[in-house]
C-alpha cells in the first residue's frame, strides 16, 4: 500500500479514527490515550507526528500499535 493512499477511516486498537486528524489528536481518541501520550507514541515509533493517519501504511500503523500497547 502506497502512503500516498488516503483512508478516511483507520481502525487502530479497536477503535475507528478519523485519518484527517493528526497522528497525535487521532490517537488521543483512544481510550487511556492523551495528545501527550499520543505525540511520545508517534515519536518512540519513529513517525513523524505532522502526519495524517489517514496517510499511514499498515506497517507504520503497526507500529504504532506496538508501541500503544506497551509504551
Amino acid at each position: 500500500m502506497s502512503s500516498k493512499e488516503f483512508k478516511h477511516i483507520v481502525r487502530f486498537l479497536g477503535t475507528d479514527l478519523d485519518g484527517s486528524l493528526k497522528i497525535p489528536y487521532a490517537l488521543a481518541r483512544v481510550k487511556g490515550i492523551g495528545v501527550m501520550l499520543g505525540y511520545a507514541i508517534a515519536r518512540a515509533a519513529g513517525i513523524d507526528t505532522e502526519k495524517r493517519i489517514g496517510f499511514l501504511t499498515e506497517h507504520e500503523i503497526q507500529k504504532l500499535e506496538e508501541v500503544a500497547k506497551d509504551p
